[in-house]
């Protein structure tokens, strides 16, 4: 699903990630921990394909998402779900019934089956101005289990979740690898 080849990420010749190789394959789930400030956001945003395209960050090396080239966001788009830290940038829609409803193939039960296993089913209908950051981190974690993508990048999904919030969070991830998508994991918190 995954393949990194020296990947080395830079700004203005500071340099950010230098080296890094993995191999992800189908149902793998792989956690990168480390301090503030290591590069794990920036790891995941050169799979994504946005640092060099969105950000400006120099990118070498080679990143592959199912065979495919990826350091442009639309080769890596048909493949890849990003679940971003900053949960105000994971709904563009301001109702969360059509955020589900417009980027995924799912039916309304379907969206509402997602929304009941993390714990906000209630949601649904709320406008997305009203939801709490771990409320929208949840939404993004629904979209990602409901996007029928390969691969699921996940930043920080955790840090606006309480305790039962958090087992839940798990639950779908581990549910998602099941299902044979590889999940990279970006979190402080390994418990």
């Amino acid at each position: 699903m995954l393949a990194l080849r020296e990947l080395s990420v830079a700004s203005g010749g500071y340099r950010i990630l230098g080296g890094v190789s993995i191999d992800l394959y189908e149902g793998e789930i792989l956690l990168v921990t480390g301090r503030s400030g290591s590069g794990k956001t920036t790891l995941l945003r050169a799979v994504a394909g946005i640092a060099k395209e969105l950000l400006g960050l120099e990118v070498e090396g080679r990143v592959q998402v199912c065979g495919e080239k990826a350091l442009k966001p639309e080769n890596v788009a048909k493949y890849v779900f990003y679940v971003p830290q900053e949960p105000w940038f994971s709904i563009s829609c301001p109702y969360p019934v059509y955020e589900l409803l417009s980027y995924t193939s799912r039916t309304l039960e379907e969206v509402a089956k997602a929304l009941r296993e993390l714990g906000i089913e209630n949601k649904l209908w709320d406008s997305s101005t009203n939801l709490s950051g771990g409320e929208a981190q949840r939404i993004a974690l629904a979209e990602a289990m409901l996007s029928e993508k390969k691969l699921v990048l996940v930043d920080e999904v955790t840090s606006y979740l309480d305790a039962e919030s958090r087992r839940k969070a798990v639950s779908i991830v581990k549910k998602l690898a099941d299902q044979g998508i590889a999940v990279v994991i970006v979190d402080h918190d390994v418990a």
